[in-house]
């Protein structure tokens, strides 16, 4: 290569070069496959909007049984739910497309498959999130339940305490593993995206 980086030693363009590895290494549109991938994530989909709804029972249950709290938790456990209910519905804004997919054309399928993996990039991003906004209500409605019942400092720091060591336990490997799901969702968007492009040509 020269010293200017314009040409390779065999006198090719490094623009040249990169479209060049990327058509060798980014495969082209599979119909059957597209397909398959697509219908995969219409039972998928319907199977987390499952999960999304059945993750609002405990505040269901709560309330129905009329359990007694105090008025702080009681205030954190109808805030959590009522959050987590605008959640599902944007959740479900997000996965729509997907779980009412009947049949479509191919061309339908792809554009279908690529928007519900960025859709899903953006679920996990939030999903990584939440677990601390989760964590950070909860030790908040102790700190203030303590001040509200005129706890001892001691006894304070001890529900702080027990809050973020069960909090920390879930919260970490939660945010990594949807950490893990927004990169993985976000790499596949962009190879779809590469593989329409090649098709294109």
């Amino acid at each position: 290569m020269t010293n200017g980086g314009q040409t390779t030693n065999d006198g090719r363009n490094p623009d040249d070069l990169s479209e060049l590895w990327q058509t060798q290494t980014t495969a082209k549109l599979v119909p059957d496959n597209i397909i398959r991938r697509a219908r995969s994530q219409r039972i998928k989909q319907r199977f987390y909007m499952l999960l999304d709804v059945l993750s609002l029972l405990p505040v269901a249950i709560y309330i129905l049984m009329d359990i007694e709290l105090p008025t702080t938790l009681h205030i954190f456990i109808l805030l959590a739910g009522f959050l987590g209910l605008i959640t599902i519905f944007y959740f479900a804004k997000l996965r729509w497309q997907a779980m009412v997919q009947s049949q479509l054309e191919t061309e339908q399928y792809v554009i279908m498959l690529h928007q519900q993996l960025i859709n899903n990039a953006r679920i996990a991003f939030l999903n990584k999130h939440f677990g601390w906004i989760a964590l950070l209500l909860l030790t908040s409605a102790f700190v203030i339940n303590s001040i509200v019942t005129q706890s001892s400092i001691e006894e304070m720091f001890g529900y702080i305490a027990r809050a973020l060591a069960y909090g920390l336990v879930i919260v970490i490997p939660w945010s990594y593993w949807a950490h893990k799901r927004e990169k993985r969702f976000k790499k596949e968007a962009e190879q779809l995206e590469m593989q329409i492009q090649l098709s294109e040509r």
